[in-house]
């Protein structure tokens, strides 16, 4: 019950957060890597976002779908009191863990919101749970995942 409170929580900053981007301009900040003002103001939104909501992170990223777990970079607002480095704009990794490979493919595919609570711990950042949602473009197109990883402090407790 508490899981499902936290990741409905994540889900609703996911929400919220989506609502701030502007995602017909990805695919030219992946191809430039040219920040402009507008790409600054959304940036920053996210990174009050992240610390307003004592989230961990917000990050926007495209998904290499030959594998569903390379990730890159769009946005990466990270809570300043957490002591991680943002990835910058085109930053490429492997993001996805393993296990959640399908839930990553079902919302870059499908739109669904992930079926499982994708509730994890890593030594990083401990007990906590990620919100997964698609962003679409003006055309109703797919184009980029957004994520949020959200403490689940009490849970940990």
């Amino acid at each position: 019950m508490l899981e499902r409170q936290y990741n409905d929580s994540a889900y609703e900053i996911a929400e919220t957060a989506s609502q701030y981007l502007n995602p017909d301009k990805f695919e030219k900040y992946l191809a430039t890597g040219e920040q402009d003002e507008e790409y600054r103001q959304i940036e920053k939104r996210l990174d009050d976002l992240v610390d307003a909501t004592n989230t961990t992170l917000i990050y926007v990223a495209k998904v290499d779908t030959s594998d569903y777990r390379t990730l890159t970079y769009i946005y990466d607002a990270v809570n300043s009191a957490s002591g991680f480095e943002r990835y910058p704009l085109g930053y490429t990794a492997i993001g996805v863990d393993e296990k959640y490979v399908n839930n990553v493919r079902n919302i870059i595919t499908k739109g669904e919101r992930a079926t499982e609570y994708l509730y994890s711990y890593s030594e990083e950042s401990g007990a906590h749970t990620t919100a997964g949602i698609a962003i679409y473009d003006s055309r109703g197109k797919i184009v980029a995942i957004l994520g949020v990883e959200k403490a689940m402090r009490r849970l940990e407790n």
